[in-house]
């Protein structure tokens, strides 16, 4: 209907949308990180055409993974197993959260040590007081069915 593509970008549950677009999200064993946040964003690109979908965004002297139309952010991390990833992805999220108006996606892909997702899990909810506006994702690696 002509007028109302604007209206549906308003009503746009951001990460209610991309959680759900990770299920036909056919991702793989990668070598590294850069090569999952390039075929995550090719996903999303492919997935919601209509979006203003960037990928490598600076903001405040850190770089956002990918940002979707200014109010949604992700953070792909590949085996986040160490206190030393943990410390820098707190690092970036601080940073992350006095963005007025950011929701926030954690996407962990592979092993998630369970000590560090649950300080993780404490650490957003201490920096974005709306728990709707975050999620924390661990996606399992994916055999290449050897």
């Amino acid at each position: 209907m002509p007028g109302l593509s604007g209206f549906t970008f308003r009503n746009w549950d951001p990460i209610g949308s991309v959680k759900s677009s990770l299920d036909d999200w056919s991702y793989s064993q990668f070598d590294k990180e850069l090569e999952a946040e390039e075929s995550l964003y090719t996903h999303l690109v492919e997935r919601f055409p209509r979006l203003e979908i960037q990928k490598e965004f600076y903001y405040d002297q850190i770089r956002m993974d990918i940002l979707i139309e200014r109010n949604l952010a992700i953070e792909l991390k590949l085996n986040l197993t160490s206190n030393d990833e943990y410390k820098r992805l707190i690092g970036q999220l601080d940073s992350y959260h006095r963005w007025d108006g950011l929701n926030m996606i954690v996407l962990v892909i592979g092993d998630f040590k369970t000590e560090l997702q649950t300080r993780l899990e404490y650490a957003m909810a201490k920096l974005w007081d709306d728990e709707e506006s975050t999620c924390i994702i661990n996606l399992p690696n994916q055999s290449s069915g050897t």
